[in-house]
């Protein structure tokens, strides 16, 4: 019997000798600014770590540059033999003080939607754009010459991303937005009767006045906060749907042209997203309506990001956020890498075990590279001095060898589930929260009955995905949906089972009645909502947003009707891999190439999990490997037909089966 740890530690090289594909583990690192136990970060395990380069620490003067900063973080990567991801913190709210000052002579600062001026420069800004520009190609610069040995990999530009509603309606956005209604209508009377306005051209149509309450970051409040129009301010759904949808495709715009700026100048680094909020596309989406963060938008728009980086922490031991987000993102075809992994809840003292699953259930939906949040700086999050050093290097060392294990291994998406989220308009929180629970529940339902999915969106329906390629679509109980979306659903072969609880969307994005049939869908009894229980909020550690809560034990009986009913209506992806005996706390995926095949099991539940049988298929069963809990195992086998039978021990987190395909 080995431990992951010895098989990793032949691998462990200098920086000169760092082998280009070793897989990605590490922290955010704080260094130089925060200088603790950086003489131990090299021997933590890690292999890459995302250090910053603040725009104000670099640039404290228009015409002064201290690049010290990144000298010392480059000299410790060499010394330590590890890699680095430069996080650039150029984005709006990273601006020097002077270039504010600037900014706001300039008329260009954000607006908010009473016309008060705020401090932080538009997305639409000339003169930030300029120093912008400037501060990243001086950085880059500044990484060709001094980083001789190629510590850094990738570039980050722009850090944690929101563009909130007391920000959107600077004059020069205002102008955007129009021209966007004109591409999007064509015709003023079209406009006019979509929004039930009288505008007399588009040069003159004003943007719904719309915000949020300050009750957003709440501890303990239960469903989604509202839209809500300013007091006095007309509006209209179908003005509001596209004022938020128009903000959902400007984010990650913004975000694409400062990786495109990043690419042009050195292609040789892949770029790489920050993108925060990516979390609460599951279940929290009215911080998706303040950040204007949709995951689906970024992914499809953002073509200069080469590795969709994504903000996906665990709460409370929970790591739906984490499946949920790299089920999204996966379709892309992108490498993901897992930022700020962490129990935002409880942080680093929710302990390893936790911390280890969130890890395995990152690894086991796709993910290429982890960075935990954080080594050390953060209130809360600091895995050094918090924990010992053989628990970190213990975690990160299995991470490693996991993820080298399972790479160039795609994932085998099962069916599809709909993430019903809408743009968040006055007047439909109530609609929406039922959707956001109703979804949450039925993917854990899903979760729970080892079945893989890819989770698609209206947005991406009405894009044109390829609905064809499931044999099986989820879509939970929603309310609201795009006319188009629902009318492709309407649509779909008979080959595509859909499976709908609940009678369907009622209203469209303008608030308007749809009435629709779907001859191919299976109904039933909405036990998403059921599984899903109260949305209450909390957080108990550092500054992070509370998240909806969620205990397992409340809802076994849920989870076991659910199998009951919908086993027969969900087949399994045909690769010959089954697992009858999982509970319902066991989650599972599988993944196959043309010449190995895995399956990952994850244990969600307190205890440990019982011991089941894989059947497993004996064309993969050359070269068999089992590791679980850290531990390299012989698997026990027993040939039946065409069929393996392959005894899993008791596992505490994660158990992982490979095989390759017989000569």
């Amino acid at each position: 019997m080995a431990t992951f740890g010895m098989m990793v530690a032949a691998l462990v090289t200098t920086a000169i000798g760092r082998p280009d594909d070793a897989a990605r583990v590490g922290f955010i690192w704080h260094f130089p600014f925060v200088d603790v136990g950086t003489n131990l970060i090299g021997v933590s395990g890690g292999t890459s770590h995302i250090a910053r380069v603040p725009w104000v620490a670099v640039q404290p003067e228009p015409d002064r540059w201290d690049f010290s900063a990144l000298d010392r973080q480059i000299a410790e990567a060499e010394k330590g033999g590890f890699g680095i991801v430069l996080l650039l913190e150029c984005n709006p709210f990273c601006a020097p003080a002077w270039l504010k000052k600037q900014v706001r002579d300039a008329g260009e600062s954000v607006r908010d939607p009473a016309g008060s001026v705020g401090d932080i420069p538009s997305t639409t800004s000339r003169v930030f754009e300029r120093a912008q520009r400037r501060f990243i190609e001086r950085t880059l610069a500044e990484v060709r010459r001094r980083d001789t040995l190629r510590c850094i990999t990738h570039y980050q530009v722009g850090v944690e991303w929101w563009f909130p509603f007391e920000w959107r309606h600077a004059p020069a956005d205002i102008a955007r937005f129009r021209a966007w209604l004109r591409r999007k209508y064509g015709a003023m009377d079209r406009l006019n009767r979509a929004w039930g306005a009288d505008y007399g051209s588009f040069s003159s149509v004003e943007p719904p006045k719309l915000h949020v309450s300050g009750r957003l970051w709440e501890r303990g409040r239960d469903g989604l906060i509202p839209v809500e129009a300013m007091p006095g301010a007309p509006h209209s759904q179908a003005a509001a749907y596209d004022w938020m949808t128009f903000w959902h495709e400007t984010a990650p715009t913004y975000i694409d042209r400062l990786a495109a700026i990043a690419r042009r100048i050195d292609p040789s680094r892949p770029t790489m997203s920050f993108l925060t909020f990516s979390f609460a596309q599951g279940a929290e989406w009215d911080y998706v309506d303040w950040s204007a963060i949709r995951l689906d938008e970024v992914c499809a728009r953002a073509k200069s990001i080469a590795d969709n980086g994504m903000q996906l922490p665990a709460a409370r031991g929970d790591p739906f956020r984490i499946a949920v987000g790299l089920d999204m993102a996966r379709k892309y075809g992108k490498p993901m890498s897992v930022l700020d992994l962490l129990d935002f809840t409880d942080g680093v003292r929710a302990g390893r075990a936790v911390h280890e699953r969130a890890t395995h259930t990152a690894i086991q939906h796709g993910a290429s590279a982890l960075y935990y949040c954080c080594w050390n700086g953060a209130k809360d999050f600091n895995f050094h001095p918090d924990w010992p050093m053989e628990d970190i290097r213990g975690m990160l060392t299995g991470a490693r060898q996991t993820l080298e294990t399972v790479r160039r291994l795609p994932v085998v998406a099962d069916g599809a589930i709909i993430l019903p989220i809408m743009p968040g308009t006055p007047g439909t929180a109530e609609q929406r929260g039922r959707a956001a629970a109703s979804f949450m529940g039925w993917y854990r339902l899903l979760r729970a009955m080892q079945r893989s999915v890819d989770v698609i969106t209206f947005r991406e329906i009405e894009r044109g995905l390829n609905l064809r390629k499931y044999r099986w679509i989820v879509l939970p109980a929603c309310e609201l949906a795009p006319r188009s979306a629902a009318e492709v659903l309407s649509r779909l072969p008979r080959s595509v089972r859909l499976i709908m609880a609940g009678s369907g969307p009622s209203f469209d994005e303008r608030g308007e009645p749809i009435r629709w049939t779907a001859p191919q869908a299976v109904g039933v009894r909405d036990m998403g909502s059921a599984c899903a229980g109260p949305m209450v909020r909390d957080a108990a550690a550092g500054d992070t947003p509370p998240l909806v809560m969620w205990r397992r034990p409340e809802h076994e009986a849920t989870l076991a009707e659910a199998r009951q009913t919908l086993e027969a209506l969900l087949p399994r992806a045909d690769v010959g891999v089954d697992i009858p005996g999982a509970g319902p706390e066991v989650a599972a995926t599988v993944r196959r190439s043309a010449d190995r095949l895995a399956v990952h099991l994850v244990n969600d539940g307190d205890g440990n999990a019982a011991s089941v049988t894989v059947a497993w298929p004996v064309a993969y069963g050359a070269a068999m490997r089992l590791y679980c809990d850290g531990q390299a195992l012989n698997p026990e086998t027993e040939r039946s037909g065409p069929t393996l039978r392959v005894t899993l021990p008791a596992f505490r987190t994660y158990c992982l089966l490979v095989g390759s395909r017989m000569p």
